[in-house]
């Protein structure tokens, strides 16, 4: 993990001995010529670049079939019929994700679909480098990619050692050109992961180390980053606390927030982040019960400054349900709220289908209290009574 300017690029490159490039991106890095510049370096480093440049958000099989294919003309028209001695994914999270879905199939063969879970690659890869431009997935530090499902669009978490980046290379001057509403979203992610990574039953104390200081370094830096766009300051924190927070993940995995969170984006299309920046507060209050978790909120807000070490656990826990809120509405995703009253709570039976979609969700088993249907719908009824 590397911080400072993409024009160190080339030092990446010269140690790796890569020679030939493919690059992974979306249009909106094309339209803010971060892909042309990193294309201008990688050239200028005498290597051979040729690149797929239409991901989807929350991509599917078809953006790793698209990929691919992209990949298999540039073998032909560029690298003299050679794979690529290097893949650079540049963007956020879905542009990372495809490059490692991409290359996971071309080691193993099949469909994306047939890599649900944990891979095991024995052919050998091209190093991959990530480069994000946002602060929010973590994706340029782990060994999972997420895609969705085409027709349902659930999620589904696919990886393996060997597809987890070489390199990611962390410049801050690339988040700069994300819209506010992208900073919010990614920004209330990185949060939620943070969070949900400290509490899990799979945690380890490297791990809840990792978790927790990317929640302080996001909690002391996310309002800036909205109030004040161009604090590069706050952005480089908003980048590190990311990072870190995929990093636990590795290890911790996740909990019933982003279960929730992906069943909200497969029935709404809403952006990942949003979804959940809505689910946590209340998770965070479900799971406060387990007294593991509430010991591990509690130092969370401590190290925060949100508490003093003298106030009760119950204190603690408030202030911290109550900051995540006020981030929320400070992002000013509250309408996305109201949007989620109108569509689930017309009867008890909207709230039953999302719940037993968070159900299915992989992360749910790593909760640290233990999630089914029916604490689900606890969860989604608490959400709906506090944001009305």
């Amino acid at each position: 993990m590397l911080s400072g300017s993409i024009d160190r690029i080339g030092d990446v490159l010269g140690p790796l001995g890569v020679g030939s490039v493919f690059v992974v991106t979306d249009p909106g890095i094309v339209r803010c010529g971060h892909a042309g510049r990193m294309l201008s370096l990688l050239i200028d480093s005498r290597a051979s670049v040729c690149g797929f440049d239409a991901v989807r958000e929350n991509p599917s099989k078809v953006d790793v079939d698209r990929c691919n294919a992209a990949l298999d003309a540039a073998i032909v028209d560029r690298f003299g019929g050679k794979e690529p001695e290097c893949v650079l994914a540049i963007g956020g999270g879905s542009a990372i994700d495809v490059a490692k879905a991409a290359i996971l199939v071309r080691a193993g063969g099949g469909s994306i679909e047939d890599y649900g879970g944990v891979g095991s690659v024995s052919a050998r890869v091209p190093p991959l480098i990530a480069v994000p431009t946002t602060a929010g997935t973590g994706s340029e530090v782990q060994s999972f990619a997420l895609i969705s499902d085409e027709s349902t669009h659930e999620k589904f978490a696919c990886g393996d050692a060997a597809i987890a980046p070489r390199v990611a290379l962390l410049d801050a001057e690339l988040t700069l050109t994300m819209p506010r509403h992208v900073t919010a979203s990614t920004g209330l992610d990185t949060i939620g992961h943070a969070l949900e990574a400290l509490v899990t039953t799979k945690g380890t104390d490297v791990s809840r180390r990792a978790a927790r200081d990317a929640f302080v370094l996001a909690a002391g830096a996310f309002e800036r980053v909205l109030t004040r766009a161009e604090d590069l300051e706050a952005r480089e924190a908003m980048l590190q606390s990311s990072s870190l927070a995929g990093l636990a993940i590795e290890n911790s995995m996740l909990g019933a927030a982003h279960s929730i969170a992906n069943a909200l984006t497969a029935k709404f299309e809403m952006a990942h982040g949003e979804a959940v920046a809505l689910a946590l507060p209340e998770v965070v209050r479900f799971n406060s019960v387990e007294p593991v978790a509430r010991a591990l909120y509690r130092d969370a807000a401590f190290h925060a400054g949100f508490v003093e070490s003298s106030d009760a656990d119950d204190c603690a826990i408030d202030h911290l349900i109550e900051r995540v809120y006020a981030w929320i509405a400070h992002a000013g995703i509250d309408l996305l709220a109201s949007r989620l009253h109108d569509h689930v709570h017309v009867d008890h039976v909207h709230v039953r289908d999302l719940a037993e979609v968070a159900s299915r969700q992989w992360t749910a088993r790593f909760n640290p209290r233990a999630v089914d249907i029916g604490a689900f719908e606890t969860i989604l009824e608490a959400m709906i009574r506090a944001r009305t």
